[in-house]
């Protein structure tokens, strides 16, 4: 599996992801490391993530809301812009 991200600002690198992952990975490392430093340094940012289990379960949701990170709810994983990149 690979994860990516994309905004008005840049891109964010691939990260290569092997195997399965859950909440507390994603977490630890993905919006941790990568996405709350490079939210914080873009004010107004909101950011959108797709309907996947791994990125709403409570646990990220908790861990969002605490790092003050702006969410765009998606009702579909299939409606996201990085698809048609």
């Amino acid at each position: 599996m690979v994860w990516g991200a994309i905004s008005y600002h840049g891109q964010f690198y691939l990260l290569r992801i092997e195997g399965n992952i859950n909440s507390n990975w994603h977490i630890r490392e993905v919006l941790q490391p990568e996405v709350v430093s490079f939210l914080r340094g873009i004010p107004g940012a909101i950011y959108q993530q797709d309907n996947a289990r791994p990125y709403v379960a409570k646990t990220v949701l908790d861990f969002c809301s605490a790092q003050h990170m702006l969410l765009l709810p998606r009702p579909s994983r299939y409606m996201s812009p990085i698809e048609h990149v």
